[in-house]
């Protein structure tokens, strides 16, 4: 009786060690078949951005200087086959919304395991993609809120505070001022929730668009133009670093001491 499993790939970052790993552990299934006198057949397909397919049973398909470095690839194929007792087919698929899978049939259980154990190893040896931002999303969230709120507090306190025609605000809300003054913790935790509710709109597509920097699916090779989400993580990181931290931690103080 054939059994099949399935593995789902995913939050990996792949560099080209981590496939040639992978594509000699598939050169030795089809030798190990070929020993065993079985017409296993072995099969390398990689899909390039620019539409070029390249298929191939050479392992030289990954080799230094070859199109794993100078082309844009998309995903990738690797397959091991007798057609009747064993199959290893492997997809890695780099663009959104594709799936990424390891699937593995054969009537012979203790081949099945084997193979399946030593591809897994494989894999989860590749780094992992990881970091605060996908464990904390909803911390994530609640922080670009507060930083859009402070954006939007700057620029309407700049429009009515900053115009000569505008009335003196502390002459409408003089009152209010007063009970924020006296209870220092209503003030902060009025000031929080306002800026926080402000900004809150607009975070979740500025989340949404931050999570998308770390894909479920990274190769971290070819040329170095190609890694658009590794130049876009080290911008952000930048402007966060050089301009956004900055200005909050300024503003938090400038509140506590006035």
């Amino acid at each position: 009786m054939k059994e099949t499993r399935s593995f789902e790939v995913k939050g990996r970052v792949f560099s080209k060690n981590n496939i040639r790993a992978l594509a000699d552990e598939y050169c030795d299934l089809h030798q190990s078949g070929l020993r065993r006198k079985k017409p296993t057949t072995l099969k390398f397909k990689i899909f390039c951005e620019d539409g070029t397919i390249y298929e191939t049973d050479n392992i030289d398909l990954f080799a230094d200087n070859s199109y794993f470095d100078n082309k844009v690839i998309n995903s990738l194929v690797m397959s091991v086959t007798n057609y009747s007792e064993i199959s290893a087919d492997l997809t890695i698929d780099k663009r959104p919304y594709a799936t990424s899978q390891l699937t593995i049939s054969s009537d012979e259980r203790i081949w099945l395991n084997s193979t399946y154990n030593k591809l897994i190893d494989i894999i989860n040896y590749a780094k992992p993609q990881d970091n605060w931002l996908l464990r904390h999303r909803t911390l994530l969230l609640n922080l670009i809120a507060l930083g859009f709120g402070f954006a939007f507090f700057m620029i309407i306190k700049f429009i009515i505070v900053g115009s000569p025609t505008s009335p003196n605000p502390e002459q409408k809300l003089s009152k209010f001022n007063l009970i924020l003054q006296t209870y220092p913790t209503i003030r902060y935790l009025f000031v929080t929730i306002l800026l926080w509710a402000m900004g809150l709109l607009s975070a979740f597509p500025i989340r949404d668009w931050l999570l998308q920097l770390w894909p479920e699916i990274e190769f971290d090779f070819g040329p170095e133009h190609s890694k658009i989400y590794k130049q876009r993580r080290n911008r952000i990181v930048f402007i966060f670093v050089i301009i956004i931290i900055p200005s909050i931690i300024s503003y938090l103080v400038s509140l506590v001491t006035n």
